[in-house]
C-alpha cells in the first residue's frame, strides 16, 4: 500500500510538472509573439479615413499584402490585435500560444494567438505583429461595428498618431514633430504609462476633487467615464448626488454581454492643464476604470508613444451640450419575433409606464421585430435610431399595451 501510494505522488508529481511546463512554453511564446513589432517605413507622414460608427473608430486594411479589403475597430483598449477565425483561416495564420481573454464586460474565452506579418494602414505597414484569432458568439455587438477584428495596441505603440473626429481621419507618423501645428511648449501633456509588451495607455483623471490613476485612454469604447462601483462613494461622499440606475444586461464586448447595476451621474472631468468638461459618469460592479469617446471626441487627439505623452487640441464639439432624453429602456434583441427588456432605467418614462426589467415586448408602434429588420445587425442599427428621434411609442407586451412618452 505504500508503494502504492508513492507511485501515485510521483505520477501526481509528474503531471503537475508537465503542465507546469507547458504553461511555461506558452507564456515564453506569448511574450516573444507580443514582444515583437515595427513599421516598414521611416520618415513619414501618412493619414487614412475612418468612419464613426456608433461612437467607434473604424479602419479599413489589408493583412499580409492579399487584396482583401478588411475593416477593424480602432482600439487602444484592445491589449492586442484580433482577427477573425474565417481570415485566419483564409490566410492559413498558424497558431503560436494560446491566451486567455477578457472583454470589456468581463466575460473571458481561451483563444489562439498568431503572428501577422503584415497589416496595412493606408502607405504604412506594420510588420510581425501579433493577433488573437476570434469567433465572435452571436450575440457580440463588435462584428456589426466591424466584421474582420481590431487594431490593438500592440501595433498602435509601433507609431504615433493623430485623431481627428471631426473630419473622420487619422494620420500616422514616425516623427512626432511633424504634426507642426501643434505648439507642444504651450500645449499641456497628458503622460500615460503602458505595460511592456502593449501600447495600451493608462492616465490620471480628476473627478470632483479625487485624483484618480490608472485609467484607461480608451479609444475603443463609445461610452464616457466607467468607474468601478467601489469608488462611488469615495469620489461622491459628502454630497447629495442624483444618480440614475440602471439594470443593464445589453452592454456588449468582444464575448458578448453581462448584467449590472449601473449608477451614473453628469460632472466635471479635469485633464492635465486643461479646462475641465462635463461627461457621464457610470460606476458599475464590473466597471473597468475608463475613459472613452464620448469625451474624446471633443478634441482632436494627438499621441506621441516615443514620449509617452497625449495632447488634445479642443475642436467644434467641444462646448456643445446635447441632452440625450430618451425612453429610459432598450428593447434588446431576443429573436425575430420578441425583444427583451435588457437596459431599464429607474424612474424614467419607460418605467414610470410601467415596463420591468426582463419584460418581453411582442410589438413596437403596432410592428414586430421582423417587420423593422432582418438580422442581428440590422438590429443594432434600427435600436440606435429608431427612438432616437420619437417623442412617443406605443409598446405591446405578452399581457398589455403601455403607451410611453418621453
Amino acid at each position: 500500500m505504500a508503494m502504492k501510494a508513492k507511485n501515485s505522488i510521483y505520477s501526481i508529481s509528474t503531471g503537475l510538472l508537465f503542465l507546469l511546463i507547458i504553461s511555461s512554453c506558452n507564456y515564453i511564446s506569448n511574450v516573444h509573439l507580443l514582444s515583437r513589432g515595427s513599421v516598414e517605413q521611416s520618415n513619414f507622414l501618412e493619414s487614412i479615413d475612418f468612419e464613426n460608427r456608433h461612437g467607434l473608430i473604424v479602419v479599413k486594411g489589408f493583412v499580409n499584402e492579399h487584396d482583401d479589403t478588411l475593416e477593424f475597430i480602432f482600439d487602444t483598449g484592445a491589449f492586442d490585435n484580433k482577427i477573425t477565425q474565417y481570415w485566419a483561416d483564409n490566410y492559413k495564420l498558424k497558431e503560436r500560444a494560446t491566451k486567455d481573454k477578457s472583454d470589456s464586460q468581463g466575460n473571458a474565452n481561451e483563444i489562439s494567438m498568431t503572428l501577422i506579418d503584415q497589416i496595412s494602414l493606408g502607405n504604412v505597414d506594420f510588420k510581425n505583429t501579433a493577433a488573437g484569432i476570434i469567433e465572435f458568439p452571436k450575440n457580440s455587438l463588435s462584428p456589426c461595428i466591424a466584421a474582420d477584428g481590431i487594431i490593438g495596441a500592440n501595433l498602435i505603440r509601433e507609431a504615433n498618431w493623430k485623431i481627428d473626429f471631426v473630419n473622420n481621419k487619422i494620420w500616422i507618423t514616425d516623427d512626432f514633430s511633424r504634426f507642426d501645428e501643434l505648439d507642444t511648449k504651450n500645449i499641456p501633456a497628458i503622460k500615460f504609462k503602458k505595460p511592456l509588451l502593449s501600447g495600451t495607455p493608462k492616465i490620471d483623471i480628476s473627478v470632483n476633487g479625487q485624483e484618480l490613476g490608472n485609467i484607461l485612454f480608451d479609444l475603443g469604447s463609445n461610452g464616457s467615464v466607467d468607474l468601478p462601483l467601489s469608488l462611488k462613494n469615495i469620489i461622491f461622499e459628502s454630497q447629495t448626488t442624483q444618480w440614475d440606475t440602471t439594470l443593464d444586461n445589453s452592454s456588449s464586448g468582444i464575448w458578448g454581454t453581462n448584467f449590472d447595476s449601473v449608477f451614473s451621474v453628469k460632472s466635471d472631468i479635469k485633464l492635465n492643464g486643461y479646462e475641465s468638461t462635463n461627461a457621464d459618469f457610470n460606476f458599475a460592479e464590473k466597471g473597468f476604470p475608463k475613459v472613452g469617446n464620448d469625451v474624446w471626441e471633443k478634441y482632436d487627439v494627438y499621441m506621441n508613444y516615443d514620449k509617452k505623452r497625449i495632447y488634445l487640441k479642443p475642436n467644434a464639439r467641444f462646448d456643445s451640450q446635447i441632452k440625450k432624453q430618451d425612453f429610459g429602456f432598450i428593447p434588446y434583441y431576443h429573436s425575430d419575433n420578441v425583444w427583451t427588456v435588457e437596459n431599464l432605467v429607474l424612474g424614467s418614462p419607460a418605467h414610470r409606464s410601467g415596463i420591468k426589467f426582463g419584460d418581453t415586448i411582442t410589438k413596437i408602434d403596432g410592428k414586430t421585430p421582423d417587420q423593422f429588420y432582418s438580422s442581428f445587425c440590422g438590429y443594432f442599427d434600427w435600436v440606435t435610431t429608431y427612438l432616437k428621434d420619437k417623442t412617443s411609442i406605443q409598446i405591446e407586451t405578452r399581457d398589455s399595451v403601455i403607451e410611453i412618452e418621453k
